[in-house]
């Protein structure tokens, strides 16, 4: 172990960094919902035009029926859709609890990367550790 760890912190570093990654990936995706052009620093509604299949997708995906699932299907992937499909889009996310659930999700992966490294002594990597989860939900960009 190149870095002296025992076996129990390479774990709980494993942990930190799966779970970390996980939370960043879906806060991206919830900023892309929740952010504007003009605070996100790049064009909003990219992931619905491309059909990225992100957490909020696959929810909304999941739990839509009727016009909800046909506007979804007509608009998702679409590389045209205008910015009114793409607010339609969002506002259908928004009612079937996908962000909720997206931000919810991210916050438990969060959770679960500070439980991961509570077994770490305190030391200034360990801050930064710390530093790092604050940032992926404080972000903006």
């Amino acid at each position: 172990m190149v870095g002296g760890g025992t076996p129990d912190e390479i774990a709980a570093l494993q942990t930190y960094g799966m779970s970390l990654g996980l939370a960043f990936q879906i806060w991206d995706d919830y900023l892309d919902i929740s952010s504007t052009k003009t605070t996100l620093g790049k064009d909003i509604g990219n992931d619905i035009r491309n059909g990225k299949k992100t957490l909020i997708a696959v929810h909304s995906f999941t739990h839509a029926t009727g016009t909800q699932r046909k506007q979804l299907d007509d608009t998702f992937g679409n590389r045209d859709a205008s910015d009114d499909d793409i607010a339609m889009i969002y506002d259908i996310f928004r009612s079937l609890g996908s962000v909720d659930y997206a931000q919810h999700r991210a916050l438990s992966f969060v959770n679960q990367a500070k439980q991961a490294i509570s077994v770490l002594a305190q030391s200034d990597a360990k801050e930064l550790l710390i530093q790092l989860i604050e940032y992926t939900i404080k972000r903006e960009k």
